[in-house]
């Protein structure tokens, strides 16, 4: 069993799989359990891997109705 893995080392998938790039098909135990998209393969080692999370970008459209909203009230 293999698990490819993306540029960053990213789990992306793992199974009985082929590739042409040595580099992001790693061998694996046939007891491997880990969920793609939540563990990464840091020197030679698999740990969880938690995405980082861009908050900003999430609260900017909130932020923008609070501000809209706040110049209503103030102007109106």
């Amino acid at each position: 069993m293999n698990a490819f893995i993306n540029e960053n080392g990213i789990l992306v998938s793992f199974g009985f799989m082929g590739s042409d790039n040595d580099n992001t098909l790693i061998p694996l135990p046939d007891d491997f359990s880990m969920t793609p998209g939540l563990a990464q393969y840091i020197n030679g080692d698999w740990v969880e891997y938690l995405p980082s999370v861009d908050y900003k970008s999430i609260h900017q459209p909130i932020k923008d109705q609070l501000m809209d909203a706040a110049m209503e009230t103030t102007q109106g």
